[in-house]
């Protein structure tokens, strides 16, 4: 079984909430931590290279490009809902 930490959620689930998490802080609108980098650079995108940044925590699978280590950021689109809306799945 091990010791394996369980992340918390902040109480704030709301949209202006998981907006500043991820637009100010550039942590996970969900977890609120940092993002660590878990792909290589491409080069290759109209705006400027990036790389993909990763949540993980609780098995969160949240991503999003980086273009730089202090932003600006861009959540990949199967994730963009959780800062477009007021739905969000409490199974993580």
């Amino acid at each position: 079984m091990g010791n394996k930490k369980i992340h918390r959620v902040p109480a704030d689930q709301s949209l202006a909430a998981r907006r500043k998490r991820f637009y100010e802080d550039g942590g996970c609108p969900i977890h609120g931590v940092a993002m660590g980098q878990s792909d290589g650079w491409y080069d290759n995108d109209p705006w400027g290279p990036y790389t993909i940044i990763s949540c993980g925590r609780n098995g969160c699978p949240v991503e999003a490009r980086a273009f730089s280590p202090e932003g600006p950021w861009d959540l990949l689109p199967e994730y963009a809902y959780l800062i477009e809306d007021e739905t969000i799945e409490h199974s993580r």
